[in-house]
């Protein structure tokens, strides 16, 4: 299974968006970008994406 990890820095006007989001790298072990402020997308096999865990926090939701 593949990852997109992207890093994410909180914004303090929040106008438009929350956080200012970067492409990071594309892996097949997330464990090091657990913690706050990293954006863990998996990518399935359509190609299309599924966000697995929110910048804002450190669980990973479950598989559905």
């Amino acid at each position: 299974m593949k990852y997109l990890i992207l890093e994410c820095d909180e914004l303090r006007d929040q106008y438009e968006c929350d956080a200012n989001r970067r492409p990071l790298c594309l892996t097949d072990d997330y464990s090091k970008y657990k913690d706050f402020g990293y954006e863990i997308y998996e990518v399935k096999g359509n190609g299309t994406f599924k966000l697995i865990k929110p910048y804002y926090n450190k669980k990973i939701k479950k598989k559905s």
